[in-house]
């Protein structure tokens, strides 16, 4: 379920963080970084799954969630967001930063 979630939400939610309208950038941020902080507990569950399928859980970038989520393509959509001249933009841009750190367990 955490994949399929993964697949269809996270994509139209990075394809938002371009909105015109700054109450609207907010709440995106807020639940990108929302559905990754409700991931972060379920990151060890993840790779127990990986394991019994046979997947190498140390393949790829190095943790599970990360093979869930296109860090790059987050990275670069939230780098041309601190381009944003509004503080409250990148104020959110770094908190969403933070909150992938911490899921990624400083990856």
């Amino acid at each position: 379920m955490l994949n399929a979630l993964y697949d269809k939400v996270l994509p139209q939610l990075m394809s938002r963080f371009r909105e015109r309208e700054e109450i609207v950038k907010m709440e995106v941020f807020s639940a990108f970084k929302d559905l990754m902080r409700q991931s972060q507990g379920r990151s060890a569950d993840v790779g127990d799954a990986m394991e019994e399928d046979g997947a190498d859980a140390s393949a790829g970038a190095g943790h599970p969630i990360s093979k869930l989520l296109d860090v790059e393509k987050v990275m670069k959509s939230v780098q041309k967001q601190l381009k944003d001249k509004s503080f409250k933009t990148k104020e959110r841009c770094l908190e969403l930063l933070r909150e992938l750190i911490l899921v990624l367990d400083g990856g």
